[in-house]
């Protein structure tokens, strides 16, 4: 790589880009198939169960929160970024020798029973409403993974170093992502849970929290940095599995194919904020421009009952107005310094 040139050359980036693509893309490719084959397989042991997405990507999130803290806090610092990766296929390979062990004690008897099943559920679920739930999935995965992005750049100046910061931010994401989740299940264990509409509500307040406190002109504290995306997070990770399970109702390829609409606005979301939104405009205001879909969302899903919106409205507009006085606020106290720096120059 070293023969190609600058590191910010159109070569260097094709070539490292072709490189990681080889060396991740077929083991990124399992893993999006891991959720679908692990809904088969509850299906087989218990084919009446139609949240299985739900509790396993309770699971998911637990471990991915444990791996990012315990890699970027410990394994790195201690084994290196080579052992760690060694480390990393070992508990791969045993994972696949358990898959396997539990594959053979679990024949597929119970298939017949499951696709009976599939069948019942299927007309319960009318076309518009599974669109609706892409949309959804679709649009909260491209704003929440491209503010994460945003985050991970202006959360840097109070966490000092952006490998701290991006692990930072990953685990506090992770963390809210699995107290939502948790939570989402024990609605569903007491048969009540939270509707959709009022879950996109409470995400337009929540979208612009880290407007106001992201500024580090105003505030160094890192835990009330990382604090302010735990809203946003936790209200993401209660609706995701939510909206999967009413989608699939159990069903290993729909649950495939509506959390596939997740992933995908997962990676568009990231290149438009780091190739577009932040080179153009700055954290900040991408930050509020990325809180629009979330709203958008809310109006379309609350058109039924206008009376929900006025409430959420004036919630949005005064989070929007706060980030906007802090901002100017922290201009305001820059001016003192730059104008005694300027007149000691000789210039006005």
């Amino acid at each position: 790589m070293l023969r190609l040139g600058d590191a910010g050359s159109a070569k260097y980036l094709l070539v490292s880009a072709l490189y990681l693509t080889v060396a991740i893309l077929p083991w990124c490719l399992l893993m999006g198939a891991t959720f679908p084959l692990m809904m088969s397989f509850v299906r087989r042991t218990w084919p009446s169960e139609t949240t299985g997405f739900s509790f396993l990507y309770l699971a998911n999130v637990i471990g991915a929160m444990v791996g990012a803290a315990l890699t970027a806090g410990v394994l790195v610092e201690l084994l290196g970024f080579r052992q760690t990766s060694v480390l990393a296929a070992l508990i791969n390979l045993t994972i696949a020798t358990v898959a396997f062990f539990l594959g053979g004690l679990f024949p597929s008897s119970t298939e017949p029973t499951a696709r009976q099943v599939d069948r019942m559920e299927e007309s319960e679920l009318v076309a518009g409403n599974r669109r609706w739930i892409s949309v959804v999935l679709f649009t909260t995965g491209f704003a929440s993974l491209a503010m994460e992005v945003a985050w991970v750049r202006a959360f840097t100046f109070v966490l000092s170093t952006t490998v701290y910061a991006f692990a930072a931010v990953l685990t506090t994401y992770l963390m809210a992502t699995w107290l939502g989740s948790l939570l989402y299940r024990r609605h569903l264990a007491r048969g009540s849970t939270i509707a959709t509409t009022n879950l996109l509500g409470f995400l337009c307040p929540f979208a612009l929290l880290p407007v106001v406190l992201v500024d580090p002109r105003l505030q160094h504290s890192s835990t009330l940095t990382l604090a302010s995306i735990v809203p946003l997070c936790a209200a993401l990770g209660y609706m995701t599995p939510k909206l999967i399970d009413e989608y699939s109702r159990g069903r290993p390829a729909d649950a495939g194919r509506s959390y596939g609409w997740n992933i995908a606005g997962g990676i568009l979301g990231p290149l438009i904020a780091a190739y577009l939104l932040l080179p153009l405009i700055g954290v900040q205001i991408a930050l509020v421009i990325l809180a629009a879909p979330f709203i958008g969302l809310y109006v379309w899903s609350a058109g039924r009952n206008l009376s929900r919106i006025p409430l959420q409205i004036i919630l949005v507009s005064t989070i929007g107005l706060l980030g906007c006085r802090s901002s100017s606020v922290a201009a305001l106290r820059m001016m003192p310094s730059t104008t005694v720096r300027d007149r000691s120059d000789g210039t006005m």
